[in-house]
């Protein structure tokens, strides 16, 4: 039984959150997502304050694969990873289809 959109929504939400949990890189701002129903490709979006480190670089790609384990996508489903240097004061530009993650402060 196909998901509705609505619940399409909030199960990426849930599962970029748990998957963030304990993974969150220090210099993470925002991570959104759009997800496109018919090509089938999520795409999240990291905002940044500063360039990543390798480690945190790892640390997304690892969250992008617990988001990936966590919700039973299907086997044509893509996931691709943007990541955005934000200046500082500069604001954060979410994509559309949902924030999984804000800093605070």
């Amino acid at each position: 039984m196909p998901h509705s959109s609505a619940d399409t929504v909030g199960q990426i939400i849930a599962c970029a959150k748990r998957a963030l949990q304990g993974e969150t890189p220090t210099r993470l701002l925002q991570y959104s997502f759009q997800f496109d129903k018919v090509t089938k490709i999520i795409v999240f979006k990291a905002e940044v304050a500063e360039r990543l480190t390798e480690d945190e670089s790892e640390s997304l790609a690892a969250i992008e694969t617990e988001i990936y384990a966590d919700y039973i996508f299907g086997d044509d489903t893509q996931i691709e990873t943007r990541i955005e240097v934000v200046s500082k004061g500069a604001p954060l530009n979410p994509l559309s289809g949902g924030i999984a993650y804000r800093k605070e402060g």
